[in-house]
């Protein structure tokens, strides 16, 4: 596995396994569960920027500080392991 990524948020990681395109979320401590998972790297990127560019105004500042920056899937599975 190569973690390449991570959420500030909750120290989520995003990771690649060497024997698979697709790329996983998981959570700060362990692999399991996966919290997110893309097809691979390009759509890992480019859904994740599009994502994230949501989120900042014009300026580049965060619309609302409020929110977490998790996909919106990740968060849903981290409260139900926590």
């Amino acid at each position: 596995m190569t973690f390449f990524a991570w959420y500030s948020y909750d120290s989520s990681k995003v990771y690649a396994r060497s024997d698979d395109k697709r790329i996983f979320m998981c959570p700060r401590r362990t692999v399991e569960p996966t919290l997110c998972e893309w097809s691979d790297f390009e759509t890992f990127l480019m859904s994740e920027a599009e994502r994230l560019a949501t989120l900042f105004d014009k300026q580049g500042r965060l619309i609302d500080e409020t929110v977490t920056g998790l996909p919106l899937e990740a968060l849903k599975k981290l409260v139900q392991v926590h």
